[in-house]
């Protein structure tokens, strides 16, 4: 893995989610600024088994026009974790810019 892999991935995270990279390491701050979003970035060699299956099943039972979602909770811990795709993230944020602009008719 590259060492600028990590800072290529902020860069991307924050061109597509509209965002402002922070290249001031070293200091407690978010990866990427954004007015809605506390963003880090982890760029890892490979991610955990459990989460990959979990994506490879999402996608396989997703019916059209659905987005997979996984969501994780750690057993006797509070609150669950959501993980999807990026670019579905960023269409779900256009999606809801949409509806509160009165562009989508329900």
């Amino acid at each position: 893995m590259s060492s600028k892999a990590w800072a290529d991935l902020e860069r991307t995270v924050a061109r597509k989610i509209g965002g402002v990279r922070n290249i001031e390491k070293g200091v407690k701050q978010q990866d990427v600024e954004h007015p809605l979003f506390s963003i880090e970035c982890k760029l890892r060699a490979s991610l955990p088994a459990l989460l990959m299956q979990a994506f490879g099943q999402a996608r396989g039972n997703a019916k059209d026009g659905q987005i997979p979602l996984v969501v994780l909770k750690q057993a006797r811990s509070k609150g669950e974790v959501v993980c999807l795709d990026l670019d579905a993230f960023i269409a779900l944020i256009a999606l809801q810019d949409a509806i509160e602009e009165g562009r989508m008719i329900g």
